[in-house]
Order: C-alpha cells, then structure tokens, then sequence
C-alpha cells in the first residue's frame, strides 16, 4: 500500500528584537510504501521545504532550503 501526505504551514509576521522578521509559508510532502507480504516493513520518503522557501526564524540566522529524509521502520512480528 502506498500513500502521499502534502502538508502546508503559514507563519506570521513576527517582531524580532531589533527587526521584524516576514511571515513564511512552507509545504512538506510525505510518501510511504508498506509491503504487503512484509507487513513489518514500511518506508518512508520526505521532502521538507518543498518550495525552497527562504525564511528565519531568528535574525539574521537564515533556515536551511530544501531538505529530504529517508526512513526504514521494521517492527518485528510478535
């Protein structure tokens, strides 16, 4: 079975200490893969940042672009 999660965040303008920092928006995408004849067996594939979206969260200390993840879960049967 496969399935796809898009996920979608707004941040607002927010005052710094010494400078306001602008309202962002960013969107992940999920998708994961479960065999059927391994049941355990389940893999994940993320992508955070999907737009590329140039943002801080603290002055002057930029957030990094675009980011992947790749995920192996195994439960052993019980």
């Amino acid at each position: 079975a496969c399935g796809t999660s898009l996920r979608y965040f707004y941040f607002g303008k927010t005052n710094g200490i010494n400078a306001n920092l602008d309202a962002y928006q960013l969107v992940d995408l999920n998708m994961n893969y479960k065999n059927k004849k391994m049941r355990n067996l389940v893999i994940d594939f993320d992508i955070f940042n999907l737009t590329e979206e140039q943002y801080f969260t603290i002055e002057r200390r930029p957030m990094a672009g675009r980011s992947f993840s790749l995920t192996l879960r195994f439960s052993p049967e019980l």
